[in-house]
């Protein structure tokens, strides 16, 4: 994981490695707490259903390996997200290694685009 660690800590994208057995976030990269607004820290005493903001707790499944779902940042503001996730043994542990990309402009800007459509 060393060797790759820059790669993971680096990345532009918001990423996390979620202890699944344990039920919370294990590491978070730079672009996750500058998007959510939590530190290393509090993230690692998260579970990922707490970034949830749309989705009931007892129905929500990890079992997908990409879904789309809206998370709520430290702040109360919310962002649309595509959520991918990969399951992976690190260091002995079944982890998930998970990315999340914000679509609220994609997804703000295909709602106008569909509005200005109809209305031609």
């Amino acid at each position: 994981m060393q060797n790759f660690y820059p790669l993971f800590a680096l990345n532009p994208q918001p990423m996390l490695v979620y202890h699944t057995e344990k039920g919370l976030i294990g590491l978070a990269n730079e672009a996750m707490q500058q998007t959510y607004g939590y530190s290393q820290e509090e993230l690692s005493q998260m579970d990922l259903i707490d970034l949830e903001a749309d989705v009931p707790h007892s129905t929500l499944s990890f079992l997908s390996q990409a879904y789309e779902t809206t998370h709520q940042r430290k702040d109360g503001s919310f962002l649309q997200v595509e959520v991918t996730v990969k399951d992976l043994t690190l260091e002995g542990e079944e982890v998930q290694l998970i990315l999340i990309r914000d679509v609220t402009t994609y997804k703000k800007q295909a709602e106008e685009l569909r509005l200005a459509k109809q209305r031609a």
